[in-house]
């Protein structure tokens, strides 16, 4: 692996920040699934359900391609996009309350079972590698070459091995292959960092274990994460790739993926927030 590359994987964001844990972890019918699991899994601020959005005629749009994500009328179709559909409408600013809000940014929530990890350290270390090296897997199925770094390298030069970027390799996303001698930011890269987590016993709906590592969301800056870096000219198929992860990953743990943070393989900015659990794609509306 080039030194360049090597050191881009490397680079961290230092940090600091302490987790806090929901006031509430009873499942709210008059929410959406979405909300809930938001909202136990620390994202509370700056997120809200809306209203199901409506196409002209009154009724809930089918016919976009691509999944559950794209079934709601207006939030990802160009042609629909974020106009008026009568009470329906959805405004970017029913989600994002405030410039920082915790709903304005990529988040990975989990549950642990706590006899899963001996300590929470090890805990940490687990699903960074669930996390870290199912996504290289997904970007493989893709049709990409995913470099990651190994235990081994990364050891080699810091201690601190749940932070990591995974090099994306695909000419025709416009993601270059590795060469020597360039920028960090002219490569595309899916960024996973991965915090310490609490330890909890309080009763729940995600999991049943009596007492489980809790990875929150909570904190202004100390939450574990995922993202992409890229160029602008990039195409990453970058719901797809999520998606495709989460279908790997234990119901335990889930991701929620904020308003403008992904495009889908076909170019649009995904404008609505959702959460990604076991495959399935779940929309903030309105029960």
């Amino acid at each position: 692996m080039k030194a360049s590359t090597l050191a881009a994987i490397l680079a961290p964001i230092f940090l600091a920040g302490c987790a806090s844990t929901p006031s509430s972890f009873t499942y709210n019918p008059n929410k959406s699934n979405a909300l809930n699991l938001a909202n136990i899994g620390g994202v509370q601020t700056g997120i809200s359900d809306t209203d199901m959005p409506k196409d002209s005629t009154g009724t809930l749009a089918t016919s976009i391609p691509y999944g559950v994500a794209f079934t709601a009328s207006g939030f990802a179709s160009p042609a629909l996009g974020f106009t008026s559909f009568g009470g329906g409408a959805m405004s970017l600013l029913s989600f994002l309350t405030t410039p920082k809000a915790q709903g304005a940014r990529n988040s990975i929530m989990a549950f642990m079972p706590s006899h899963m990890a001996t300590s929470k350290q090890d805990a940490q270390k687990k699903l960074f590698d669930i996390y870290y090296h199912n996504a290289g897997k997904a970007i493989e199925n893709l049709g990409a070459v995913p470099l990651l770094g190994s235990d081994e390298e990364m050891k080699k030069y810091t201690s601190k091995l749940t932070f990591r970027r995974a090099l994306i390799q695909n000419p025709d996303w416009n993601c270059p292959n590795d060469a020597p001698n360039t920028s960090r930011k002219t490569k595309c890269w899916l960024v996973v960092d991965v915090k310490e987590p609490g330890v909890l016993n309080y009763p729940n709906f995600v999991t049943s274990s009596p007492s489980y590592y809790y990875f929150s969301a909570s904190s202004g800056n100390d939450y574990s994460q995922i993202r992409f870096e890229k160029p602008k000219t990039a195409k990453i198929p970058e719901y797809e790739i999520l998606s495709a992860l989460s279908k790997t990953l234990p119901d335990w743990t889930y991701m929620y993926i904020a308003p403008k943070q992904v495009t889908n393989r076909i170019g649009d900015v995904m404008k609505f927030p959702f959460i990604l659990r076991s495959g399935n794609t779940e929309l903030f509306i309105k029960p």
